[in-house]
This record gives C-alpha cells, structure tokens and sequence, in this order.
C-alpha cells in the first residue's frame, strides 16, 4: 500500500544531458523542456504546476571514446 501512494504523488525529474556549450541560453532551455514535458503529461497550465515543474540541465565535458557518441544529446525524466 505504502508504495502504491509513493508511486501517485511521485512528481518526475526531468534531465537533460548535453555536452558543455550545446546551448547558449539554458534558462530558455529548461522553460521549453518543462513546457513541452507538462504537454506530454496533460497536466493543467496553471501556475502551480509552471513553477513546480524543474528540469536539470547537465553539462558534460566532451570526451572521445570507443564507447560513446561524440556530442550526443538526451533528455529524460525519471519519478
């Protein structure tokens, strides 16, 4: 039971994982992907939910390696 109630107040986390400099204006960033995640969710556009809504923008360096895709970008959320 405990975790069925933890599971319907769960509010999700949105991340984003870009290597450093991909956006000029994270601000801007971050307002757009909230945006576009609340559309998703069909939760109302109210003010309770427009400044509720986080995303963390993740700045990684750029790194070669055989495993990994050079100046790859993805966006995620998790709850």
């Amino acid at each position: 039971m405990y975790g069925d109630e933890k599971r319907s107040t769960a509010v999700p986390m949105i991340d984003v994982y870009a290597p450093a400099g991909a956006f000029a204006d994270k601000s801007q960033l971050a307002l757009s992907v909230a945006a576009a995640v609340m559309v998703v969710e069909k939760v109302p556009d109210i003010p309770m939910f427009r400044e509720n809504t986080a995303v963390f923008i993740h700045e990684l360096p750029m790194m070669r390696s055989p495993t990994s895709t050079v100046g790859q970008i993805t966006c995620g959320f998790r709850s």
